[in-house]
């Protein structure tokens, strides 16, 4: 038996890293993120939007940018089953020369209760769930409600990085997902 040329091998090693580094970039634990909000500190004009849009394009797995300059707001839109990371989002905002905020996410998933950590968001099987915190105390019931009967639920919350890339999220609101 004959064996590839280098040359062969070499091009089907460089495929494998490059398939491989597409999942690997994505954060595959924000897949089912339909939407993030940023508030941006020092958008006013048209030219400040362009920059900005500019940046969150280049983002794998976001389909739509919606800039608001009055409220100072990137919204922008996840892909189906690819969504940035919270950290990319962010830098992508401070390389396009601006401050980001405050961010809010639009989530499905599952709540799940663990003894030792509390309630948990999770978006999907492979990846491991995020913290809820703040919870007002109506959230917090129904939120237990939810997870005490498997209900898939839309999550909108504030995300907060509490420690290099740990995130939590803070729920405003939690409705269950209509199948």
């Amino acid at each position: 038996m004959e064996l590839p040329p280098l040359k062969v091998i070499y091009f089907f090693g460089l495929l494998g890293i490059w398939l491989l580094s597409d999942s690997i970039f994505i954060c595959t634990a924000h897949a089912e993120i339909k939407s993030i909000t940023v508030s941006v500190d020092g958008v006013a004009c048209p030219f400040c939007a362009y920059g900005i849009e500019k940046k969150i394009k280049s983002l794998k797995g976001v389909t739509e940018i919606k800039i608001l300059l009055n409220a100072g707001t990137v919204t922008l839109k996840c892909a189906e089953n690819k969504c940035p990371a919270f950290a990319d989002v962010r830098s992508a905002v401070k390389d396009a020369g601006f401050t980001p905020r405050l961010m809010k996410i639009t989530a499905h998933g599952t709540i799940i209760v663990d003894e030792a950590k509390g309630l948990l968001f999770k978006f999907n099987e492979s990846d491991p769930p995020i913290p809820l915190t703040d919870l007002e105390r109506n959230l917090k019931e129904k939120a237990l409600l939810f997870a005490e009967n498997n209900v898939r639920v839309e999550l909108i919350a504030e995300v907060l990085r509490l420690d290099g890339d740990v995130w939590a999220l803070s729920p405003k609101k939690v409705e269950e997902v209509a199948n």
